[in-house]
């Protein structure tokens, strides 16, 4: 049954409470062909659901939702807004339909977010999911969009498992861009996501959770990085808790450039500030339809929240290696056997023979194998090699071992 007390519906299909209650029963189900305006003292106990066509707009001195009935509130039109001077705190909230649900305060869902189909928009606000199920926010195709710095969706977690955040833009192909978190303990903490489907070099918007303020250029970064990605980047914070834990992002093979994949995550470092390597790695996806079927990853364990801006970017990584096989024959093709490095400050070569004899030893990485041996040609066959490589501005030294083939 329904009831509703000291509310009136103007000419203009608002539902307006002043100062009233409705009261939705467990059954019940109440259409507004419109907005909704909460002002003054009015309240709704709320245990059925209120399917809202237009506007939801709360300007009410309280949250507007007595006692965490468990009802919901479900956004059934085309493109709708939520507005007002007090933020809402939702029980259930649904979005329908291939439309924009647009923030223009704080929203709060305290049980479950069901977004279906919907994009929406956050603006510079939080949509906070308060349920720490990982199954309490769900989506079909939906996606939640932040062109803001300080527009994030936030989850509130308390154990290890998985928690998606279906971030996205109508602007990428394929819409979805997720971020998934997993806790390292069981700790309450809270874990925001924002997606930036824009530039970092024009992102003027505002200031990050760790203070980081837009925007990031590109030219201020480590030298081993090469370029970043300017089609979109990320924010991956947390605003409460101390846990840490394992992030991954999602993404596409069409967002690699046609010229070189992505395979590094630069972090925006606050502290210089600049563009730094992070410890990410490349895995490929499960098949995951909920977030659009992504081919690649990037994931970190250990992730510690203390830089929160994030971006594909590909890194002049330690790539040393030797050829396995070789023709010192003088046809100017594949004469020489280099070893090959961008970034070989010194090295150890030794090539032996089959007999253990040694043929070849360098320390030059410009200076290789031509074929001789006691001044002619060695014979064809399987050769082994031993290198050791100091690689320039790093502590690490590469050491490899492995065969050749000599081809005459």
């Amino acid at each position: 049954m329904l009831f509703i007390l000291l509310v009136s519906s103007s000419a203009q299909s608002v539902l307006t409470n002043h100062d009233g209650i409705i009261h939705l029963d467990a059954n019940a189900i109440f259409y507004v062909e419109g907005d909704v305006l909460i002002t003054n003292t009015g309240v709704i106990n709320n245990s059925g659901t209120l399917f809202v066509q237009n506007d939801w707009i709360n300007n009410s001195v309280f949250n507007v939702f007595l006692n965490s009935n468990p009802g919901t509130v479900n956004l059934f039109g085309v493109n709708q807004s939520i507005l007002g001077a007090t933020p809402t705190k939702f029980y259930n909230l649904v979005t329908q339909n291939v439309a924009i649900k647009s923030m223009f305060v704080d929203v709060w869902v305290e049980n479950e977010l069901d977004i279906t189909d919907s994009e929406v928009a956050l603006n510079d606000n939080i949509l906070q999911l308060y349920n720490t199920d990982p199954n309490s926010l769900l989506w079909s195709t939906g996606f939640i969009s932040g062109d803001t710095i300080g527009g994030y969706v936030t989850r509130s977690t308390d154990r290890t498992a998985e928690y998606l955040f279906p971030v996205g833009s109508n602007t990428l192909l394929n819409n979805l861009r997720a971020v998934s978190f997993i806790p390292s303990n069981s700790d309450s903490s809270v874990i925001g996501v924002r997606l930036a489907a824009r530039d970092a070099n024009f992102d003027f918007t505002g200031t990050s959770v760790t203070g980081s303020t837009g925007p990031f250029p590109t030219t201020q970064k480590d030298p081993k990085i090469l370029s970043l990605n300017k089609e979109f980047y990320h924010h991956i914070s947390r605003f409460y808790g101390t846990t840490n834990g394992k992030a991954k992002i999602y993404y596409f093979d069409s967002d690699d450039p046609t010229s070189h994949a992505f395979n590094g995550v630069a972090l925006w470092n606050n502290s210089i500030p600049r563009w730094s390597i992070s410890d990410y790695s490349t895995f490929t996806p499960a098949v995951l339809s909920s977030i659009g079927f992504p081919d690649k990853g990037k994931e970190i364990n250990g992730f510690d929240f203390s830089n929160d801006v994030y971006s594909l970017s590909i890194e002049d990584q330690i790539n040393v290696y030797v050829p396995q096989i070789f023709s010192p024959n003088g046809d100017g093709l594949n004469d020489i056997l280099y070893v090959y490095g961008s970034r070989v400050e010194s090295m150890t070569f030794i090539v032996y023979n089959r007999w253990g004899e040694k043929v070849f030893e360098s320390n030059d990485n410009s200076m290789g194998w031509d074929g001789q041996f006691r001044g002619s040609g060695a014979i064809g066959g399987v050769y082994v090699y031993y290198l050791e490589a100091k690689i320039f501005e790093e502590s690490e030294v590469v050491t490899l071992k492995g065969d050749i083939t000599l081809v005459r």
